[in-house]
């Protein structure tokens, strides 16, 4: 089986760690390569997850390297609303109309690669996978209610969830992914809560989630999320167009 390079492009360190260690391992087997690549423009880097930047960063990527593909890794909380496809979903949900946490990523990606063919060539459509992390990266987490319960306890600077609380969180979702994305209680803010972000808090909560992903496994964290799991079989499902 011939392999096949992908770079990623992530929101910041937190999901650089878990795609080089914990997902790139797994696809490794099945002789997909992943890189992460945080987002960011020459003079400013990660975060700031606007339409400008990502579209900037995947055309660069699919100019430089024509044998690689690319795809995203951003969470649906942190874009702006300029990316495509963002504000018919806001329609939809001021509308009455309930959507799922993955027709609203499939939304939002479908109308990222549309924007996108405007600006390359019909390659594009085969070398470029649009993907939405919904509501955010933290979901992934509950993957595994006694996981990340046992890791909370064991972890020194522990998160302000507290391990008798998740069985309740994930008795109100049909799965992580669905965890809201209200600015209070979307899955960041019920684990970590507004904690400030400094380069100390940041580096907890990336070891953090380095642990309870490794610890839950791919396999069982895309059982338990649909989108995430679409994603990866999209991934895998590239090995074909090799032939």
């Amino acid at each position: 089986m011939k392999g096949l390079s992908v770079n990623i492009i992530v929101e910041g360190k937190t999901e650089r760690v878990f795609i080089d260690d914990v997902l790139a391992p797994y696809l490794h087997r099945k002789k997909i390569f992943l890189k992460a690549i945080i987002i960011g423009e020459p003079d400013k880097k990660g975060g700031d997850v606007t339409f400008k930047r990502a579209k900037y960063n995947i055309i660069a990527l699919l100019r430089q390297w024509k044998s690689c593909f690319v795809t995203t890794f951003f969470d649906f909380y942190g874009i702006d609303r300029q990316f495509p496809g963002y504000l018919e979903v806001e329609k939809k949900l001021k509308t009455g109309i309930s959507l799922t946490a993955q027709e609203k990523g499939d939304i939002v990606e479908g109308r990222l690669l549309d924007e996108l063919r405007k600006h390359y060539d019909n390659n594009l459509k085969k070398r470029f996978i649009p993907y939405l992390q919904v509501h955010e990266f933290e979901a992934l987490l509950f993957g595994d209610r006694d996981i990340l319960a046992q890791t909370i306890e064991t972890t020194p600077k522990k998160p302000v969830l507290k391990p008798r609380d998740i069985s309740s969180i994930l008795s109100r979702f049909p799965n992580p992914e669905e965890i809201n994305d209200n600015p209070h209680t979307a899955p960041s803010k019920r684990l970590y809560g507004s904690e400030q972000r400094t380069a100390k808090n940041t580096t907890s909560k990336v070891v953090f989630a380095q642990d309870v992903t490794k610890a839950i496994g791919i396999d069982k964290i895309r059982d338990r999320c649909p989108h995430f799991n679409q994603w990866l079989c999209k991934l895998e499902g590239l090995q074909e167009t090799l032939y």
